[in-house]
């Protein structure tokens, strides 16, 4: 569910621990926040994404209640090349991974998670809003994102329409406001092509 992880260069793995129980966006940034600040006490969030186990597939229910229990984090000191990966599996971190990635400005980061909604709410609008269904395949269940998109801070709901089409609701992690809904659309049972729709 992340992109950026194309221009990191591994340094050093660190810790592997597991536990059995879902948890929410905010419960994954402090369980992570909470070791990364012990390396560097200046790091800021730059993204939080959930994602799926290939060695533990979970069924069509996972992120049902905004909670899921594999999480992929990504923090870094503004105006360095120093970034932390952090991988929570079952509530705990199993690892961390310190990369050199390109340079990021404050303003292109998450300072802190307390005015921000979690996941869970965010499920909530995405589901009264647009219908929102979990997805299948891939992508099983609801998954998350969070990260500044144009200098708001967005989180990501992904799932399926109406008519079962992959969909991502974009939401004001601050307002509440839902900024955008798109959802891929086969054209000629061949091409894809992400286009917006409205509520249903």
């Amino acid at each position: 569910m992340n992109e950026v992880g194309s221009k990191f260069k591994v340094l050093a793995p660190q810790s592997n621990l597991q536990n059995e129980n879902g948890i929410s966006m905010k419960e994954a940034y402090r369980i992570a926040i909470e070791e990364v600040v012990k390396d560097n006490p200046h790091a800021l969030l730059y993204s939080i994404s959930s994602t799926n186990s290939i060695k533990n597939p979970e069924d069509i229910t996972a992120g049902k209640f905004g909670l899921r229990k594999y999480w992929n984090l990504i923090f870094t000191e503004p105006n360095t090349t120093d970034y932390w990966l952090v991988f929570i599996r079952n509530k705990r971190i199993k690892e961390i991974v310190k990369v050199i990635g390109s340079s990021m400005n404050e303003t292109d980061l998450i300072e802190n998670m307390d005015s921000l909604i979690n996941s869970n709410e965010a499920l909530r609008i995405a589901k009264e809003d647009y219908k929102l269904k979990p997805g299948e395949g891939w992508a099983i269940g609801y998954h998350f994102t969070l990260n500044r998109i144009s200098g708001d801070i967005i989180i990501q709901v992904f799932g399926r329409d109406s008519h079962d089409n992959f969909t991502k609701i974009s939401i004001n992690a601050k307002t509440n406001e839902v900024m955008d809904a798109i959802h891929k659309v086969t054209h000629d049972g061949v091409t894809y092509n992400w286009e917006v729709f409205n509520k249903p």
